[in-house]
């Protein structure tokens, strides 16, 4: 049974951080159990308590699939979501639109935001076209029902942000194709990228940004009875940790990934690129 206070917690974040849209990452084996009939039922049930929550604001979920890195192809209407199985259901029962990003997309209710991708585009899902930034703009929140901070992709948009980008990332272009009913655009995605090759680690240090988003009042976590719930203001949270990442270039990463990197810089006087790891295709 669903905890009221935690709803009644929650809710006065939302209204002290108040915003029409607010976009959600949802874990499902982590949260609540709720008695439902069949998956349509389950997902609306869900979606309910979410609105719940946030005052009765409109949702965004995250319906990001990966396979454009393997096979360039993005299909709006077949591509599954890979971000859980609830929003994989909410897409397939209530949502009316999706974006059209390659991997990183995203649904919900209410009006779909104006993100159109015209041919040929070359596209970065977290710069200043990107719905991350339609959340900064709109001082969205970011909603953990059920997961932790951990699953949060707004840290992506936080690294965009830096106006001399970061020295962890490297740029990979990816040239593809959207698919919706009978048309067809190429596109490029512009992606910034961590190295995944386990000698050269490039991992975040979750523990200690929730410690210091908690300790600035930026980050509501709730956690009882094994039911994990957060929020944070999008807006809020991106201006602080530009100016923590302005201070120190890898704040936001974990020992072992500072070492290396460190000793990267100092010998080579610049970030990585693509080339010190793979090469473009």
């Amino acid at each position: 049974m669903f905890n009221l206070k935690t709803i009644r917690t929650l809710q006065i974040f939302f209204k002290k951080n108040k915003s029409k849209v607010n976009f959600v990452h949802v874990d499902l084996l982590n949260s609540f159990k709720i008695k439902f009939k069949n998956k349509k039922d389950f997902t609306k049930k869900h979606f309910e308590l979410m609105k719940l929550c946030t005052n009765n604001s409109i949702l965004w979920f995250p319906t990001f699939n990966y396979q454009f890195t393997k096979n360039r192809k993005f299909n709006l209407a077949k591509d599954n979501s890979e971000t859980g199985s609830f929003t994989e259901l909410f897409r397939v029962f209530f949502s009316k639109w999706r974006t059209e990003t390659p991997i990183f997309n995203i649904v919900g209710d209410g009006t779909m935001p104006g993100l159109k991708i015209k041919k040929n585009s070359l596209i970065n899902p977290f710069d200043k076209t990107s719905f991350f930034h339609l959340l900064y703009k709109m001082k969205s929140n970011i909603f953990f029902y059920g997961t932790e901070i951990n699953s949060g992709s707004f840290i992506m948009y936080v690294e965009e942000t830096m106006r001399n980008g970061i020295l962890y990332r490297y740029k990979k272009l990816i040239k593809g194709e959207i698919y919706y009913k009978k048309r067809k655009k190429k596109v490029t995605l512009n992606l910034s990228v961590r190295p995944l090759a386990q000698k050269f680690p490039v991992e975040y240090n979750w523990k200690k940004i929730e410690y210091h988003l908690r300790k600035k009042k930026l980050f509501l976590k709730i956690q009882k009875n094994n039911k994990k719930f957060g929020v944070l203001n999008l807006k809020k949270t991106t201006d602080y940790l530009q100016k923590k990442i302005k201070k120190d270039s890898f704040f936001l990463l974990n020992s072992r990934s500072k070492r290396w990197l460190k000793k990267f810089y100092k010998l080579n006087k610049r970030g990585i690129l693509l080339n010190d790891f793979e090469k473009n295709i």
